[in-house]
């Protein structure tokens, strides 16, 4: 049996070590309860109750639309480097800001990414806001 004070203890502890975050205003133990009744409920086959529960929360959460990927000219020419080859999300990043004529995409070009020694991505803000 999973209790909801022990999964309590197990994600603040997650969540400190992982994302330097701590949590103090008492949602996490709300959340840790939810979980565990939806185990409960899925250890004792009642999916429809739990469907039902899990539909009523999604319908009252606000919706987030997320920015299109911008295509690049390589994936627009089909044609791609060998060094993009191997990274399958190296145009994670590449975010469309908005409309803009086809004149101004081909000024901004992409600059050389950067990492650091532990080889994670620095990435950087523009500054235009």
């Amino acid at each position: 049996m999973v209790y909801p004070d022990d999964l309590e203890d197990f994600v603040s502890e997650a969540l400190y070590n992982e994302f330097d975050t701590i949590v103090e205003d008492g949602s996490l133990l709300q959340v840790c309860t939810k979980l565990c009744s939806y185990y409960d409920m899925c250890k004792k086959n009642n999916l429809s109750v739990l469907i039902e529960e899990v539909q009523k929360m999604q319908a009252t959460q606000p919706k987030v639309e997320g920015r299109k990927e911008k295509q690049t000219n390589e994936e627009e020419d089909g044609s791609s480097s060998s060094e993009d080859e191997g990274d399958e999300n190296s145009n994670a990043m590449d975010v469309e800001m908005g409309e803009s004529s086809g004149a101004n995409n081909q000024q901004q070009q992409p600059k050389e990414k950067e990492y650091d020694e532990n080889g994670w991505e620095i990435v950087r803000h523009s500054k235009k806001r």
